[in-house]
């Protein structure tokens, strides 16, 4: 049995009483917890950054319900938790492990999240589909479905994690996604109705600017994406190669990213390449540190096989770097026109798009122009006043 050491957790509470409240006929405030557990990773991948930038609006937006942001870990993971500055938002952080956690909870659905947070809560909010049990109505972000679509680009052990979200998802009270795309898939895949499914589009991070710790070439094309074989950075390393063998064009390769499964293809592609000394592998990019690469990159290349929303492209396309990506999934319906679409199969369709925006200052120039526009429709604003109102809607 799992022993709960929770903190304690303190909130400002209004003068007025339950009896006086519902007399009065003022709203009950809503007492919800929200999942962090994932937060804890030192290096978070999108889903981290999710759920940061959401927080941080959410929390600007609604100073009159309460909010229990919880974690479990290790001591040491707990301290890269974020803090969320809020007179209505509490923590409470259970220190033990999250493995010993998540194998009990596959194994016998215990504990109840619930009963390690030992305070009132009405509902649940879980940014992520993690090890999850509980007995309170829950709301769940989904951010895609490549795990059902595309198995072969996940470990056994990630697709039995996988497999144990099903039931999660399907449950929930509501499921939200983050693109009309990811929407139709869980229709389809998962059977969910569609009054269930709420589209809650990502946006750019307001993290405070610095420059990259790794001196950059003076004129490059950039990737940046974890390193794994969804993310198709072979293909680009390829494409680099044939339009460096096609002209005399000596332009850099920046591949920016954390190391994820199969990386080590991607790095030994990179090591054999005619044009090795002109390939930059960077490795992870913190998010104050992004906005410069995308500003000095000739071309953002993003190719990936499939993508519930793919953040990168809208990143690039904010910072005024022309885009390349993949006429699959959510990506034409987040770039629309403001982007060169390809095969992500092809790789002279990715080779051949690299060597119209290089070889065109004026195609270059139209798609920063409509990238800029496109851009200005998404805030986490607009994100966390439309998540809001599915959280109200379970009270």
């Amino acid at each position: 049995m799992i022993s709960n050491h929770s903190a304690k957790v303190a909130f400002c509470q209004s003068p007025i009483d339950e009896k006086s409240r519902i007399s009065a006929k003022i709203p009950t405030i809503m007492h919800i917890g929200i999942d962090i557990r994932h937060l804890t990773e030192k290096e978070p991948a999108g889903v981290g950054g999710y759920t940061r930038n959401l927080l941080d609006a959410l929390f600007r937006l609604d100073q009159t319900n309460e909010y229990v942001v919880f974690a479990t870990g290790s001591p040491r993971t707990l301290r890269c938790l974020p803090k969320f500055d809020a007179p209505n938002v509490g923590l409470i952080t259970v220190p033990i492990p999250n493995k010993l956690i998540n194998a009990s909870i596959a194994l016998t659905r215990q504990p109840l999240l619930e009963s390690l947070v030992k305070t009132k809560l009405d509902a649940w909010f879980f940014p992520n589909h993690n090890f999850i049990s509980t007995s309170l109505p829950y709301v769940i972000m989904v951010h895609d479905l490549s795990y059902e679509i595309f198995p072969e680009f996940f470990t056994a052990k990630s697709r039995l994690r996988h497999t144990l979200a099903r039931p999660i998802i399907k449950n929930a009270n509501a499921v939200l996604c983050p693109s009309w795309s990811t929407k139709q898939d869980l229709k389809k895949i998962y059977g969910l109705k569609e009054e269930k499914i709420h589209v809650t589009p990502l946006a750019i991070s307001r993290a405070t600017e610095s420059k990259p710790a790794t001196a950059l070439p003076t004129r490059y094309i950039l990737s940046l994406a974890t390193l794994e074989p969804r993310k198709n950075q072979l293909s680009i390393i390829e494409a680099y190669d044939a339009y460096r063998n096609q002209t005399r064009d000596n332009i850099a390769l920046v591949v920016g990213g954390g190391e994820g499964w199969k990386s080590s293809s991607v790095i030994r592609a990179a090591k054999k390449s005619k044009f090795a000394k002109d390939i930059h592998l960077i490795g992870y990019v913190p998010e104050n540190q992004k906005n410069e690469l995308y500003r000095k990159a000739q071309v953002f290349v993003f190719p990936s096989f499939y993508e519930g929303f793919g953040l990168p492209v809208l990143e690039a396309m904010a910072a005024g770097c022309p885009v390349i990506t993949s006429h699959t999934s959510s990506l034409p319906e987040l770039a629309q026109d403001a982007a060169l679409l390809v095969d992500p199969y092809n790789v002279n369709d990715l080779t051949q798009a690299i060597k119209s925006i290089l070889n065109s200052p004026r195609l270059r120039a139209d798609l920063i122009e409509k990238a800029s526009r496109r851009a200005e429709d998404f805030s986490w604003e607009q994100t966390a006043k439309q998540t809001l109102a599915v959280l109200l809607g379970l009270s």
